[in-house]
């Protein structure tokens, strides 16, 4: 989830943090939309995966809609300069950034500039083109966007309200008051990296926080915040501006490459209805990635009992933003907004997205999003008042257990052997599995 005002952390460490949870850090991969979206943790459920899910639910559930907190102690605006201490089992992490945070509008921004000039920017509140968690990596023209939807604004001050008002101290000759709460329960935070056990601030007289500091139960790990150059009050207009990044990100899409015929595939349970509109898809040899390679996301089980839909759609080539899409509410829904086709390429590692979206430079091995704002009526051609894809036909499905077996003893790193799973794979879905019924409402 994301996190206000602290430096990211590593891999490693992030891992090592997580530990004292029962749980395991989250891979940057995401294949659910690939995959079943009846349930954010079936086909595409790896361990890491769903330890993000889980904490990222438990939060939502235990903090409030809204981001103002009449009651808590803290400003409700405020921006500084941060400075984060982490240790964990003897390891320790000091890193420097800002923060600016805005209860009232439900906002907040973490950036962090690292060693060797490489930066990280955590836009995340109120919604910028339908979606509310936005995040630069990079520095400059190698700066990469990645943009994702989160339910609700979980005030990271919101467990203040369950804290105590103790004993006055002074952080950087300042004096403050410090409040505690004790967390008998192992919860996260989106501001700070927490489990089980104590945290406190230090709030000086104007609401403003010169201290966190948290330890676990356990007394393995521990975090501390000391904020500097604090102004609270009215913020700077542009506080809450998306990066260039990602505003070029999220509005941009490939040069006109005219409309294209698209086979494409997806691997879902087998009572999932089968339709296009508000799904992802994957080509034939991302597919063949999932499928078969043995660090795929896939749930065995899972991937054994689910079946393989392949499906032509006429496309508008121009591709904008890959665009994450799940079930929620009792119907499909994509992340973000607007009418392009999304394409992402995928990365060499089974359900891990590559560095940038790739949508303009891959050639295959690459996943698309098709959302319902883009399709064209039935009559339409791709093109007509805006419409970027249409003439939806699902060719066949099929069990993918019959598929594996004949694809996956062919697929390999080796790249003449990835060719032959590749052909192999698609025999399987034209004519080598026999055809499974499945219900549908894009058969035509």
């Amino acid at each position: 989830p994301p996190r206000l005002c602290r430096v990211p952390m590593s891999p490693v460490l992030l891992q090592l943090l997580l530990l004292p949870l029962g749980l395991s850090a989250a891979s940057n991969g995401d294949l659910q939309g690939l995959l079943s979206s009846d349930d954010e943790c079936t086909l595409a459920a790896s361990p890491d995966h769903c330890a993000l899910a889980a904490l990222q639910m438990r939060h939502r559930k235990t903090q409030p809609a809204s981001g103002v907190e009449p009651a808590l102690p803290i400003a409700h605006r405020w921006s500084a300069k941060v400075v984060s201490n982490m240790t964990v089992a003897g390891f320790s992490l000091i890193s420097s950034g800002g923060c600016a945070y805005d209860a009232t509008r439900a906002m907040y921004r973490s950036s962090t500039q690292y060693h060797g000039g490489s930066s990280i920017d955590t836009l995340y509140g109120n919604a910028v083109d339908g979606y509310n968690s936005l995040t630069t990596n990079g520095v400059g023209e190698v700066e990469k966007c990645q943009a994702t939807l989160v339910e609700s604004y979980a005030n990271p001050f919101a467990w203040l309200a369950n804290a105590s008002k103790g004993a006055l101290a002074e952080v950087g000759g300042e004096s403050c008051t410090i409040w505690q709460a004790t967390l008998a329960k192992a919860e996260t935070n989106p501001f700070f990296m927490t489990g089980q056990g104590n945290l406190s601030v230090c709030i000086r007289a104007d609401g403003a926080p010169l201290e966190v500091n948290f330890e676990d139960a356990g007394g393995e790990s521990t975090s501390r915040y000391t904020y500097s150059d604090i102004q609270t009050g009215d913020l700077d207009p542009d506080a809450f501006r998306p990066s260039a990044a990602c505003e070029k990100h999220l509005q941009g899409s490939c040069p006109g490459r005219g409309v294209s015929e698209l086979h494409l595939f997806r691997i879902t349970g087998p009572g999932e209805v089968l339709e296009a509109s508000n799904r992802n898809f994957a080509d034939g040899p991302a597919a063949v990635r999932l499928l078969c390679d043995k660090e795929s996301k896939v749930v065995l089980t899972e991937r054994d009992a689910a079946v393989i839909s392949y499906w032509s759609v006429l496309a508008n080539s121009s591709w904008g933003l890959y665009r994450k899409c799940w079930y929620r509410d009792s119907s499909n829904m994509c992340e973000g907004a607007g009418q392009m086709v999304g394409r992402i390429k995928a990365d060499d590692g089974v359900g891990q997205l590559s560095a940038g979206q790739g949508q303009c430079t891959a050639n295959n091995a690459s996943w698309f999003s098709l959302p319902a704002e883009g399709r064209c009526a039935p009559d339409e051609q791709v093109g007509t008042a805006g419409c970027t894809w249409g003439s939806v036909k699902r060719l066949r499905t099929v069990r993918a257990a019959c598929v594996k077996e004949r694809v996956c003893p062919f697929a390999s790193a080796w790249a003449k052997q990835s060719e032959k799973a590749e052909a192999e794979f698609e025999l399987a879905l034209t004519s080598g599995c026999p055809e499974t019924a499945a219900a549908d409402v894009d058969s035509t």
